[in-house]
């Protein structure tokens, strides 16, 4: 994205503003991409944004309308860098559509852009149509993200993952808590991106039985529906972090049809705290005699 300066006020004044070359309908055009109050905001390219391959990106067209519309509607008009511009360069001026493929690609993609001009009949049908496309949009969920950062990394983990969601019929988060681990969208992306392992070099997490191992004893103690259910994985994994993997199975198995009861009926945000402490209680000799 580079700045040009238009004569303004009758060549007394100029003004700079952001241009970009746009391709339509076989003709490459030199435009002033313009924004409304009603445009949703670009967000800054993070970090992780920024090891993405643009190459890489899918085809997009960027829509575009006249300026017109707007001009009727007392709706202000401004660059990409916010600056207002003057009803005078409208021939120069088109305004951008919003779409989520290409919102954020403005300064990252070669220009020619590949566009079209949208016929509008007004500022609302103008974006009706912008709310529309937004509508039908679909961005990964956190499942989708750790299968596509299992087909570009090759992590056998991740597949593993993929695989115990699929037959325990749970999510994604789920199935990471019980191979303790937790993956945020950020890194499963930046790992897809970069086509390396989310995994650290010091990072270890359970085999295949050992998660398959946990969750049979959370479905035997508390039941299918809670051993799908994110807050009692991680209250596991705390206890884990507390005692042992084997000290945490043990007091699973040990847990009485009354404790059982009180961790399902207490409320949403305390139910995890529960478990913990009422494994907590079974860890050592001394609670485990107790149960039996």
């Amino acid at each position: 994205m580079i700045k040009k300066d238009y004569a303004i006020n009758g060549g007394a004044e100029s003004i700079a503003l952001a241009v970009v070359n746009v391709l339509i309908k076989g003709e490459v055009k030199e435009v002033i991409p313009a924004f409304t109050k009603y445009s949703i905001r670009r967000r800054n390219l993070s970090k992780t944004m920024e090891s993405a391959d643009v190459t890489k990106v899918l085809p997009t067209v960027f829509g575009f309308t006249s300026p017109s519309i707007f001009r009727a509607e007392n709706v202000q008009l401004s660059d990409f860098y916010g600056n207002e511009i003057p009803t005078e360069l409208d021939e120069h001026v088109l305004v951008y559509l919003d779409k989520a493929d290409n919102l954020n690609l403005f300064e990252c993609l070669t220009e020619p852009l590949p566009s079209e001009v949208v016929e509008c009949e007004n500022v609302a049908d103008a974006y009706n149509r912008v709310s529309t496309s937004f509508a039908l949009a679909q961005l990964p969920q956190k499942d989708e993200w750790v299968g596509l950062c299992e087909v570009t990394t090759k992590e056998n983990v991740l597949s593993q993952i993929r695989e115990f969601a699929n037959k325990h019929k749970m999510n994604g988060t789920v199935a990471q808590a019980y191979f303790g681990l937790r993956y945020t969208i950020s890194v499963l992306q930046k790992a897809a991106l970069t086509k390396t392992t989310p995994l650290e070099d010091n990072t270890s997490c359970r085999s295949m039985a050992e998660a398959t191992q946990l969750y049979d004893a959370v479905k035997l103690a508390l039941g299918a529906k809670a051993a799908g259910q994110t807050r009692y994985v991680k209250a596991l994994n705390t206890s884990v972090n507390l005692y042992s993997f084997k000290q945490v199975l043990d007091a699973l198995g040990a847990l009485r049809p009354a404790e059982c009861k009180a961790i399902l009926d207490a409320p949403s945000e305390s139910k995890g705290e529960t478990l913990t402490a009422c494994i907590g209680g079974h860890v050592g000799l001394g609670g485990m005699q107790e149960a039996a």
